[in-house]
């Protein structure tokens, strides 16, 4: 675990002073260009094979891949590590918004607070929701039973609109008004993105052909998400009131391994995600290198897993067990 500081800064000299924190406007629009040129020839694809043929289906999980590449993409810009200008960021994370449904505003004020807070469950946004499995019926339970077991992404389709379409209401009950003009913005882009693509497809053909790639979507975020922090939400702001240092957040943040090329290809390294939070400012194509160099520096990842057989162990389980009694206990609870 790199808990020590004096080391700890002596790599982020050590990779800053290489490259492997520097931002490259070059490297950001080859990424954009290139999976732009990918979507437009699995579109084209789409329209020249029979619906519901073979090759739909086909097309249409290459399809999902790059959706899920449109997030990681959103993802980059939201760490403003795509391009160095924070408007072409912003840019280019609304219109990968557009694509993955996840409003680009609400999503990187939300995300900067995981990152603030990830390991203490009641202040991270993306987690707390999972205190509600604390209080959840016997019928809810047993639905989320079913779904885990199926390998639905039902559950996080909901988490996804609940957190970051629903931002702008959040902001407007916290009384931040103006974070929830720019998050209502966001929706708005992701909302007319559709409206537009539904106008020129019609609703039929829009679903046809933007549902199922949709469907996939979700199946790999979910799946890319649930290792990352299962089981590793240690503390309660009563007990931790304070964030967790990056140098720590080793203990709390979990990689799943895949062969480089493969990391590369489908998820544009978003499965190396203890790197990622270690070093949140190093931009996607320098994390399987920061990888090596720990590894060569003698550095042993406490969490890291192999991807398809931690997610195959894991849907085996009860999901209440992994959810609800990892959870950790209030300290009136303790008492």
């Amino acid at each position: 675990m790199i808990v020590e500081n004096v080391q700890f800064r002596k790599l982020m000299k050590e990779f800053r002073e290489e490259g492997l924190l520097e931002v490259s406007n070059a490297k950001g629009a080859t990424t954009v260009f290139v999976e732009l040129a990918v979507f437009a020839l699995l579109c084209w694809g789409l329209a020249s094979v029979e619906a519901f043929g073979l090759w739909f289906w086909v097309i249409q999980i290459l399809a999902g891949c790059s959706l899920f590449r449109w997030f990681v993409i959103l993802h980059e810009c939201g760490h403003k590590t795509l391009f160095r200008a924070s408007m072409t960021n912003s840019v280019v994370g609304h219109v990968a918004s557009v694509l993955c449904l996840v409003p680009y505003i609400p999503w990187r004020n939300i995300h900067m607070q995981h990152h603030r807070w990830v390991g203490v469950i009641d202040k991270d946004p993306t987690q707390k929701h999972l205190l509600n499995l604390q209080k959840a019926s016997e019928v809810q339970n047993r639905l989320f039973r079913i779904v885990w077991k199926l390998w639905l992404p039902i559950p996080f389709a909901m988490f996804l609109f609940e957190v970051f379409w629903g931002y702008p209401v959040a902001m407007l009950k916290e009384k931040r008004t103006k974070d929830a003009w720019k998050g209502a913005g966001s929706v708005l882009v992701c909302v007319l993105g559709q409206l537009l693509a539904i106008e020129a497809l019609g609703l039929k053909g829009w679903a046809t052909y933007f549902l199922p790639m949709l469907a996939v979507f979700y199946f790999l975020i979910e799946n890319m998400n649930l290792p990352q922090h299962s089981e590793l939400f240690p503390y309660l702001s009563d007990t931790h009131p304070d964030p967790i240092p990056f140098s720590a957040q080793d203990d709390i943040t979990r990689s799943t391994h895949l062969p480089d090329w493969i990391s590369t290809v489908l998820a544009l390294n978003f499965n190396r995600h203890t790197e990622h939070h270690m070093f949140a400012t190093a931009p996607w194509y320098s994390l399987n290198e920061i990888r090596r160099r720990l590894l060569r520096e003698g550095y042993e990842f406490p969490h890291e897993v192999e991807f398809v057989h931690f997610m195959w162990e894991l849907r085996q389980r009860d999901p209440l067990t992994i959810y609800r009694d990892a959870l950790p206990k209030s300290s009136d609870a303790a008492q």
